[in-house]
């Protein structure tokens, strides 16, 4: 059988040849994508073609080895095998007579011994290198990062997943279910560029667009403030031995306006400095945050769509 060319033309033979007329489906892993969306990379519902057992251990462009899967899904599986997790479900490529198929896997995480896990801590070699490189003594000053988000009205916990599928490389501290407050924190000690806390700031504008164009319009939350500080610490040791939560909790800011807040030492070290002159002032109690009402227009403008279907 000869191998299949990854063209435009084909992917949507084969979409038409597997899905009929739908112009739109979900994936093995349970994402949406459209039929026009082919290799589309400005739509979330790009899509694209994906080999089931990866060249790297023998398979090929043959049809029947190959899946139509969203862009995220493809990359979360890539030349993995036999196992791979995409979506946050995990699996496993077996072979069925002559070809080979995707099945969900009963495996525990232990098992998975993947290449990604291989590269990590599993490895021996990367273990002794990580373990031998770590300090005797972790002395040096550094900032504890610590975002509040307060909010009222939760219909369920929908809110709380997305908080921790946007802060996924933080902690997160996450309260008990209230529909009248909640309090979650995300704290980290391993920002310290510029670059880094940006980066973190980001994601609170990430989380603003969320709630404001998706969750407060579906009626899932109320209203909402995230407060962004940043705080001076002697030393990660001493970050170490303090009891974080009782310190963080000690901020326990309310629900105001809508918004991100940030406190100066995140305007300092961070691009907001940019935009410093524009900040409106807010007082919480003694100290100084700063509205910085930012969304990322392209994801509001998919969430509207969302909301509007």
């Amino acid at each position: 059988m000869n191998e299949y060319e990854l063209s435009h033309e084909n992917a949507i033979r084969l979409w038409n040849k597997r899905y009929g007329k739908q112009i739109t489906v979900l994936d093995f892993a349970g994402r949406k994508i459209v039929k026009s969306a082919y290799n589309d990379m400005s739509s979330q519902y790009a899509w694209g073609l994906e080999q089931i057992l990866p060249s790297t251990s023998g398979g090929g462009n043959l049809t029947y080895n190959l899946i139509i899967c969203h862009q995220l899904t493809k990359a979360e599986k890539a030349d993995k095998f036999p196992y791979f997790t995409a979506n946050g479900e995990n699996y496993e490529i077996v072979r069925v007579q002559n070809h080979y198929e995707i099945h969900l896997s009963d495996k525990t995480d232990d098992l998975l011994a993947s290449k990604e896990q291989e590269e990590g801590l599993f490895s021996e070699s990367i273990a002794k290198d990580y373990l031998t490189s770590l300090p005797s003594k972790l002395s040096s000053p550094c900032y504890l990062s610590i975002i509040q988000i307060s909010l009222t009205g939760l219909k369920d916990g929908k809110v709380f997943e997305t908080i921790k599928k946007i802060f996924a490389e933080e902690t997160v501290i996450l309260p008990t279910f209230s529909n009248y407050k909640s309090d979650v924190y995300i704290t980290s000690l391993d920002y310290t560029t510029k670059n880094e806390i940006s980066r973190l700031l980001d994601k609170c504008v990430l989380l603003n667009t969320y709630l404001t164009h998706y969750f407060e319009k579906k009626g899932e939350v109320n209203n909402y403030s995230i407060y962004f500080t940043l705080q001076n610490m002697e030393s990660k040791e001493l970050a170490y031995r303090m009891n974080t939560l009782d310190y963080i909790k000690k901020f326990n800011l309310l629900v105001s306006k809508s918004t991100v807040y940030i406190d100066s030492n995140v305007i300092n070290n961070s691009k907001a400095q940019h935009y410093q002159k524009s900040l409106k002032e807010f007082k919480v109690g003694s100290q100084s945050f700063y509205e910085y009402n930012f969304i990322f227009k392209k994801t509001a403008d998919f969430l509207k769509k969302l909301i509007n279907e």
